[in-house]
């Protein structure tokens, strides 16, 4: 190695392993600290196109990675919520797991992604990630042909939802409460044949395996075979904790250089961005903090 340099990357998933892989080819040590909870993918069966490995399943990825790592020798990893982190860039860092020894690195990576927010609505659990996916490109194509409901939940999803009809050409909108449509747009909608509900949907209903229509809450029920449906997000509790500067959009904001607003600590993955969050941008993203961090180590030798 070339030196005693340690990073600590909190956070298992496709990016922090891609940032210790970039690590580890640098020679330079990390420590891969993962939450022992079960991970924000945790009920897809498949990770759906990311070239190379389309359609593997989520924790057969992870392991292939993790194995990928233990060959470099330069890799630890720990299984431990981290309550709560201080330190600085002089100092070095202290991370605190919720038990166990404190955790000691010169630099931080956060890669623990964020927290959804599922809506309280019958069925959704039950249907997340079976009949109810969050990305077009990642789950769409298996329900490709079928009837869909798009739930609109942000005002800016209202510009972009022709994109769906790539995959369906039979699609019904379903507006939340707090979102209205102008006229002229859902007089355009209905032109290309998409229509729109503004009345909630209350339950999910289907088999077990998968959702056959969602019932309203006025009682009606609207045949579907799959919904996109994006829930909202929050950060960790460990990262609302930190205090970062947040952009508008509850993201952990950061520089060119995956830099936050605490000097020393790095962030990447789904903190950084709300739009098309997939493992492969994940993956990217772990690897360019990583290679930064790298450069910003070297710059400071």
């Amino acid at each position: 190695m070339t030196d005693g340099t340690r990073i600590a990357i909190i956070g298992g998933g496709p990016a922090g392993l891609a940032a210790a892989l970039t690590l580890a080819r640098a020679e330079v040590a990390s420590i891969v600290i993962d939450a022992p909870t079960p991970p924000r993918n945790a009920a897809s069966r498949a990770i759906g196109n990311l070239p190379g490995h389309d359609g593997i399943a989520p924790d057969a990825l992870r392991d292939k990675m993790r194995d990928e790592l233990a060959a470099y020798g330069c890799v630890d990893f720990v299984s431990a919520p981290i309550s709560s982190v201080d330190g600085s860039v002089a100092a070095g860092f202290q991370l605190y797991p919720a038990a166990g020894s404190t955790i000691e690195a010169a630099r931080i990576i956060l890669a623990c992604g964020r927290v959804d927010i599922y809506p309280e609505v019958e069925g959704f659990r039950e249907y997340w990630a079976k009949s109810i996916h969050n990305c077009p490109y990642c789950g769409g194509y298996d329900a490709r042909g079928t009837p869909w409901g798009i739930v609109i939940n942000r005002p800016e999803m209202i510009g972009i939802v022709e994109i769906y009809a790539m995959w369906s050409d039979d699609l019904i909108l379903f507006l939340e409460p707090e979102i209205s449509i102008d006229p002229d747009r859902e007089q355009a909608l209905a032109a290309r044949g998409i229509g729109v509900e503004k009345t909630p949907i209350s339950a999910i209903l289907g088999d077990g395996t998968r959702m056959r229509a969602v019932a309203l809450a006025d009682g009606r029920q609207v045949s579907r075979s799959a919904l996109n449906w994006w829930p909202k997000m929050r950060l960790p509790d460990l990262v609302q904790g930190m205090d970062l500067t947040q952009t508008a959009r509850g993201e952990v904001a950061m520089d060119g250089a995956f830099a936050t607003s605490w000097p020393g600590v790095y962030a990447a993955g789904d903190l950084t961005y709300t739009d098309h969050q997939t493992v492969a941008t994940a993956i990217h993203q772990g690897g360019a903090c990583a290679a930064s961090l790298v450069f910003q180590l070297a710059m400071a030798r």
